[in-house]
């Protein structure tokens, strides 16, 4: 189980794009046996708590931390949404 960042809202310059996400793929480390992204169709976003979307994802489990716990420490999210296909808008878990 992992997920993929899709964009990243945070590296827009230039100069920064060397710490750009999109594209990269993490494995979840709350699963006893953390196994590789499986291209999960779960799309998910992170955001601060002024509510700007830092990153897009998608991950193999729309029931997951994993994404917000990777991503806080490093550029302070503060919330995980996940899309629902029924409702057409952005959850948070």
């Amino acid at each position: 189980m992992g997920f993929t960042i899709t964009k990243d809202n945070i590296h827009t310059e230039p100069d920064e794009k060397q710490w750009d996400k999109t594209g990269k793929r993490f494995k979840c480390i709350c699963v006893d046996e953390a196994k590789s992204y499986a291209e999960g169709q779960h799309k998910f976003r992170l955001l601060d708590d002024d509510r700007n979307v830092y990153l897009y994802g998608k991950s193999d489990d729309d029931n997951c931390f994993c994404p917000l716990d990777w991503s806080q420490p490093l550029w302070g999210t503060t919330e995980i949404q996940y899309y629902d296909e029924q409702t057409r808008e952005y959850k948070t878990l």
